[in-house]
């Protein structure tokens, strides 16, 4: 991989770009974040691997993604991510172990989703005591 001198870090407009250019030399570089802020995989892995805490300006695009909203709520702020909560709710596999693992209790939300899947809503009721119809 070629690196990328600190004078043409202008030249990177992708997220992937701005994202593999922080990763190679192992530091936040702040000019680069709008770019990285565009897309849910790249701001949960710059906060995750380079910030290793939030990434705010990233939470919107983050918050558009059931898989890397569940994950940055537990791995990240270690609590709620409010804004990605409808988009949780829509899958029934993120719904669930976000109510196990961030909420640790019922997640009312994603209660239809995880009631589409036989095997979720079986270890949803479960987990949470609630019966199983």
């Amino acid at each position: 991989m070629n690196k990328i001198r600190q004078e043409n870090i202008g030249n990177i407009k992708t997220p992937k770009g701005a994202f593999d250019y922080a990763k190679s030399i192992g530091k936040p570089v702040p000019e680069l974040e709008d770019a990285i802020a565009q897309d849910p995989k790249y701001s949960y892995y710059y906060a995750r691997n380079i910030l290793k805490s939030r990434f705010r300006k990233g939470e919107d695009a983050i918050a558009q993604n059931p898989e890397y909203s569940y994950e940055y709520a537990r791995d990240i702020i270690k609590g709620r991510l409010e804004k990605g909560e409808g988009t949780i709710a829509q899958d029934s596999f993120c719904s669930y172990w976000y109510a196990v693992n961030v909420i640790k209790g019922r997640f009312e939300k994603g209660e239809d989703a995880i009631a589409q899947s036989p095997v979720w809503s079986k270890w949803y009721a479960k987990e949470f005591g609630l019966k199983n119809e």
